[in-house]
């Protein structure tokens, strides 16, 4: 099972979700080595597709502590307004091989 967080929008109602491995692995400051995220390089490892990303990986360089926080506030902001006031619940999500 992959857990995510299913965010709702109290400004918009926009909705988005957001894997929680990664924000944890983010969070731990463990950017650069983020289990199957990422490579020691910093880049993305290929992953089994899910549709959140389009079934393209992006490669990424390594963030550093400042980009940790960037990225933990993007994944955590709505993406059609930026607001930070939002519902959350973690769902659990099967993975289909």
């Amino acid at each position: 099972m992959v857990q995510e967080y299913k965010r709702t929008c109290y400004t918009c109602e926009t909705v988005w979700h957001s894997l929680k491995s990664r924000e944890e692995a983010i969070k731990a400051g463990a950017s650069a080595d983020a289990g199957q995220f990422f490579q020691p390089d910093g880049s993305a490892r290929s992953c089994s597709y899910c549709g959140m990303c389009g079934g393209t990986v992006i490669t990424m360089g390594n963030r550093g502590p400042d980009g940790d926080k960037a990225e933990l506030d993007r994944l955590r902001s709505c993406p059609n307004c930026g607001s930070h006031n939002y519902f959350e619940e973690v769902r659990d999500q099967e993975v289909l091989e």
